[in-house]
């Protein structure tokens, strides 16, 4: 791991308050940068403006950052803007990603970074339904909601004009080689699931909810594969084995008379 100065106290009151995320933050990089406090890949880079933040909005920004890092936002959004091409939009992402991660931990109890979205505010604003906050955790995964809020172009411009207008500033970025190899989608959900889990024992933070999270799995192989598949599947014709008996054999053919 690489120390960031700045966010090392954020980081130390984690281990006090979250030990599920006070064990996330160990694979996470930290460091100290010149811009805003951003995710790129596996890296957190904290701002200038993060150390005139409270102790409690400090360590609620470096929890919505190693969230980010966890659930692989960074290389899901690039993912997906591989797929949908020139029609992807990178604001809905984050609005999907930034709802997951700050819902979760406002029911966790720690405080949001400001301006802040939550899963249930955006999904009230898309007019999607949902019953309470667990429900809509259970439900949506980034991928999946991301897919919804492209669906209809008038509400995604919708959505986006709020964003700015409340100053919700992106936050994620594609991960720099430079920074090493990325760890797999399966060592990362492994580890969420060993943090969790202590989590859960210690009975505090993200740990004690941390299993509802459907974007903890969200579905590997796009919907469109799954059905390109089957219908290749179908369409082919391959040679199968049979234990049928085989056909009987018609009468001998009568023979030609000479001409």
């Amino acid at each position: 791991m690489t120390h960031s100065t700045r966010a090392a106290r954020a980081l130390a009151h984690l281990g006090e308050i979250d030990p599920a995320l006070a064990v996330l933050s160990l694979w996470c990089r930290h460091r100290d940068g010149d811009g805003p406090t951003t995710t790129r890949g596996e890296t957190v880079t904290y701002g200038p403006a993060f150390p005139a933040l409270g102790l409690p909005e400090q360590t609620g920004l470096a929890a919505h950052h190693i969230l980010h890092v966890a659930l692989r936002h960074s290389a899901r959004m690039a993912a997906l803007a591989e797929r949908l091409g020139d029609s992807f939009d990178p604001t809905l992402f984050q609005l999907a990603a930034d709802g997951i991660v700050n819902e979760t931990l406002q029911l966790a109890g720690h405080a949001l970074p400001r301006p802040a979205t939550t899963l249930t505010a955006l999904l009230a604003e898309a007019q999607i339904p949902h019953t309470s906050p667990i429900d809509a955790l259970t439900e949506w995964d980034a991928d999946r909601l991301t897919m919804e809020l492209h669906r209809d172009p008038d509400r995604a411009r919708r959505l986006r004009d709020t964003a700015r207008t409340r100053g919700i500033e992106p936050d994620l970025a594609a991960g720099d080689p430079a920074d090493g190899p990325a760890q797999s989608a399966a060592d990362w959900r492994n580890q969420m699931l060993r943090a969790l889990e202590a989590g859960r024992k210690a009975g505090t933070g993200i740990g004690r909810l941390g299993a509802i999270l459907a974007d903890l799995a969200p579905a590997s192989v796009p919907w469109e594969l799954h059905l390109r598949r089957l219908l290749a599947l179908a369409l082919t014709d391959h040679p199968r084995t049979t234990f049928k008996r085989p056909a009987p054999a018609g009468p001998p053919a009568s023979p030609k008379p000479n001409a």
